[in-house]
This record gives C-alpha cells, structure tokens and sequence, in this order.
C-alpha cells in the first residue's frame, strides 16, 4: 500500500477519509461508507475528517447505526465536500444512532477554528452544480436516532420531489434534529422545504434557514414537536414559502 501525507497526518492513496479519534494513531478508510460500517465500538466516540470528496449513491449510503456515536468534519485545509451522485434520489444518511456535524471539532482536535463542512442535495462533480430529482430528504432520522448541526455545516440543493423534507427528514416519534448553528438553505419538498418533523423533535438553538420552499412548510413542516429556544438566533432569510 502506497502512502501520502497531508498536514499532520500519512494517508493511503485510495483513503478519503480519516479516523482521528486518537489523534496520533489516524486510521485511514476509502470512504465515509466505510468508515462507519467498521467502527463497531458503541461505548466509543470516534471522530472522521474527510479530505476528498464524498459522492453518496445507492452504493454507499452512510448508515449511523442503533447505539453508533459519529462526528463527521472535514480536514483542514482540504476543500471535500459530501454530494449527491447524479443517478441517486434516495437518503445520502439514515440517522439511527448519534450524528454530529462539526461538534466542538475545535476542542477535540485542539484547532485553532472551526472548519466548514458543505453537504450537497445535488451532483457536484462537473463545472457547475447538477440538480437531483430525489425522493427522500438528504438526511433521514429514524428511530432512535439522533442528528445534531453545528457551527460550519451547510446543507443545501437537496430537492425532495414526492415526500417529506428537503434537508432533514425526522421520522419517528423517538427521533431527534438539533440545529445549535449552521445554514440550510435551497432546499426544497412536498412538506418542509427545509426541515420536515414528521414525529419526534426538533429543536432549533441559532442558525440560518434561507430559500427554501415546500407545498407545506417552506422552512419548517411539523406533525411532531419543534422547539424554538428563547435565547435563539435562527435567522430565516428570503423566499422561505
């Protein structure tokens, strides 16, 4: 196996993403897919940095499994990003455990900031961006599952043609979204353009929720429970309708 390195760390040639749990003993994976799959410990957090990006298909779905504990950000100084394969419409995530995107990535790897970490609905592969008829929100919780949005994160283009959710898709009444930051913007649905509470709860701290429309609900869709902290900064931005 060949080596390269890439800041701090070696990596294999074929890997794309970087277990940095033990920060001095990195693990390398071809993808987030994988990753995931092979982190088995459920008493464990573990820590993933992409640093090339991620094309999610039918092939590669990233499935955070019943009692899986999962942050995911992006390498610093890299420019990855998480997109949508263009013959795909389905989840790019179901969220049955705990996901984290960006959560105080600066404090557990001692960087000196945030970040960004940009998730696509579309096909990001050519010169420009490429829209994905999809069917299924880019991210879907179901039960037990639960998905937390932090400082940096930017879900957008995800367009849901024929159900619930553009974004994010809360499913089940044991699931739960926290938005503590971060933009969602773009995106759009039958119901929530941007966010859909199907059931379950969703709890939004701060963040921005920009152009998203829906036939019901051009930010937020909510048959479940949606809290809206008093102390909160949510900015909703243009045509969210």
């Amino acid at each position: 196996v060949c080596f390269t390195r890439v800041g701090a760390y070696i990596y294999a040639t074929n890997a794309t993403v970087v277990d940095v749990t033990v920060p001095d003993k990195p693990i390398n994976y071809a993808s987030l897919k994988d990753a995931v799959e092979q982190s088995t410990n459920t008493l464990k957090q573990y820590i993933f940095e992409i640093f090339a990006d991620q094309v999610i298909g039918e092939n590669n779905v990233v499935e955070i499994k019943n009692k899986q504990n999962i942050i995911i950000t992006r390498q610093k100084d890299s420019s990855a990003r998480i997109y949508r394969k263009a013959s795909y419409t389905g989840s790019m995530f179901v969220v049955k455990g705990t996901l984290s995107l960006n959560y105080n990535i600066e404090e557990i790897t001692y960087r000196e900031s945030v970040e960004s970490l940009d998730i696509f609905g579309s096909n990001e592969s050519g010169e420009s961006s490429q829209k994905v008829d999809a069917t299924e929100a880019i991210l879907r919780i179901e039960k037990n599952g639960s998905l937390s949005v932090f400082e940096g994160v930017t879900i957008q283009n995800g367009t849901n043609s024929t159900t619930n959710g553009g974004a994010v898709y809360i499913q089940d009444s044991e699931s739960i979204f926290n938005m503590f930051s971060g933009t969602i913007k773009n995106c759009s649905a039958v119901n929530g353009g941007a966010i859909a509470v199907m059931a379950g709860t969703a709890q939004i701290i701060s963040g921005v929720l920009s152009d998203n429309n829906a036939v019901n609900g051009g930010a937020i869709y909510s048959q479940g429970a949606v809290n809206v902290g008093s102390d909160s900064s949510i900015t909703l931005l243009s045509e969210n309708i």
